[in-house]
């Protein structure tokens, strides 16, 4: 072998290497927005569970930590039932993930 061949063999294996690097670096960013935006989904998962319970029992939803929006309603379930209907929707405005969560339920008067 002469010395340009195995010049050109290192730049190739190097090229290789880098294409293979940037990817999986890629992918490490991507894993790490998916799981910035799954605790975000987690946290209004918990408040919105917390508002449920509170409203279910008479009381008023809690105050969530700053980022966070709490709307939440008590409406009567149509029909002349004494059924309750909860809902609560929590949205966050982070720049990485925006996004809302609902939950709802029925509670007996």
């Amino acid at each position: 072998m002469n010395r340009g061949s195995v010049l050109l063999e290192v730049l190739v294996a190097f090229f290789l290497l880098a294409v293979v690097a940037a990817g999986l670096l890629r992918s490490f960013g991507e894993a790490s927005r998916v799981l910035r935006a799954s605790r975000l989904r987690l946290e209004a998962f918990r408040i919105a569970e917390t508002a449920v319970e509170n409203l279910a029992l008479g009381r008023p939803a809690p105050t969530p930590r700053a980022g966070f929006r709490v709307e939440a309603a008590v409406r009567p379930v149509p029909g002349g039932r004494p059924l309750d209907e909860i809902e609560v929707r929590v949205s966050w405005d982070a720049a990485s993930a925006p996004g809302a969560f609902s939950l709802r339920t029925w509670r007996l008067r």
